[in-house]
């Protein structure tokens, strides 16, 4: 009877969080959509200013569903993942191009440090998740103007995917449970205005993935006094779908920083 109550709990949080979130990108397609269908605007570079709003908005929405649905099939198990050696690398510069118009809108500069190939065993459609998350979060809880740092390194157990951003950072009491569904620090946070607002969701899915895959996750403090997010991936052998049993907490050495 607890566990139903639970799990009825937080898929009310779930809805009101994705509902919530959905407003927003939703009244910005209809808003240009309608723009471009009455022909108000004067020149074809405000159509394209238009258009670009549209796919840019139209892409959140897809980032939101899929972290839903993600939430969703987890907790039925019904999620299937079909893993493949990818390069890391290549992947994530495609990510960061497709990032790189929200990233802009929040007047965010993205750093990439990728320098050589970093084989992993994955789903790709599971890393993308990943690394949108990561940066969405990234995004969301750093001042305007900040420099978001995305590195991918090859190490000899696979390879590492690292998201440091300059915002307040996390407190190390607080650095296990951010990982769990619905949890927003807040009260560390409230100077930033987005910081109670999005699903909830997005560094559980993180973790989760990671976790299925053989990986493993934590958070740390980066030299900028932010946040610095590291996910790292095994090259091969383990096939995914099932939970490792890792619960995402960072080796000793890292939990002191």
């Amino acid at each position: 009877m607890r566990r139903e109550q639970e799990l009825a709990r937080l898929r009310a949080a779930l809805t009101a969080g994705v509902s919530h979130e959905l407003r927003t990108p939703l009244a910005q397609i209809l808003l240009f959509g309608e723009t471009l269908m009455l022909e108000r605007t004067r020149s074809e570079r405000e159509r394209r200013a238009a258009a670009e709003i549209i796919v840019r908005e139209a892409r959140r929405l897809m980032h939101l569903v899929e972290n839903a649905l993600h939430f969703a099939r987890a907790d039925r198990h019904l999620l299937e993942l079909s893993a493949e050696v990818i390069d890391l690398a290549g992947l994530t510069r495609e990510i960061l191009v497709a990032f790189a118009p929200l990233a802009w809108t929040a007047k965010v500069v993205l750093r990439e440090i990728i320098d050589e190939p970093a084989p992993a065993l994955i789903d790709a459609a599971a890393y993308r998740q990943i690394v949108l998350n990561l940066l969405e979060n990234a995004v969301r809880y750093g001042p305007a103007g900040q420099t978001v740092t995305v590195r991918v390194d090859r190490i000899d157990a696979g390879a590492r995917l690292v998201v440091e951003d300059e915002g307040p950072g996390i407190p190390i009491a607080d650095r296990d449970r951010v990982w769990a569904p619905f949890v927003r620090l807040t009260n560390h946070r409230k100077s930033h205005q987005n910081a109670a607002m999005g699903t909830g969701i997005g560094l559980a899915v993180v973790r989760d993935l990671t976790s299925r895959h053989g990986g493993r996750v934590w958070v740390e403090r980066a030299d900028s006094g932010g946040a610095r997010f590291v996910v790292e991936l095994p090259a091969g052998s383990r096939a995914p779908g099932k939970e490792s049993g890792h619960n995402g907490a960072p080796p000793a050495v890292h939990a002191a920083l």
